[in-house]
């Protein structure tokens, strides 16, 4: 049974992630995980991070590290588009802390293998 597309649901910096814990949830953080509404706001020194819940699950998986329209040279990284409501990264994100799920974030929708 193949699984459906999970809608990606921005979570505001007013809101602690770990208290959403909702399929397909994602925050923009900084470095010590607190979350902002713009990532342009975070030095480009410490890096923009995407913390996320499972798509699967729901529970938070961590924090990813993302460059607006390039791939950060640090790895593991990934490539974001710019859009901070519906999200596209590249390459796909594994979900290794969580149930396995292996998938793509594109135009604010995870779509799994």
């Amino acid at each position: 049974m193949s699984e459906e597309p999970v809608k990606a649901v921005h979570v505001g910096a007013g809101t602690h992630l770990l208290d959403v814990a909702k399929p397909g949830a994602f925050q923009f953080q900084k470095f010590d995980c607190s979350g902002v509404d713009d990532p342009a706001t975070i030095p480009p020194e410490d890096g923009i991070w995407l913390g996320f819940c499972c798509p699967r699950t729901g529970k938070p998986c961590g924090s990813i590290l993302v460059g607006n329209g390039e791939k950060p040279a640090d790895s593991p990284s990934w490539r974001w588009d710019g859009n901070i409501q519906s999200p596209t990264l590249t390459p796909s994100i594994n979900c290794v802390g969580g149930c396995g799920w292996h998938g793509f974030l594109t135009a604010g929708e995870w779509q799994p293998c």
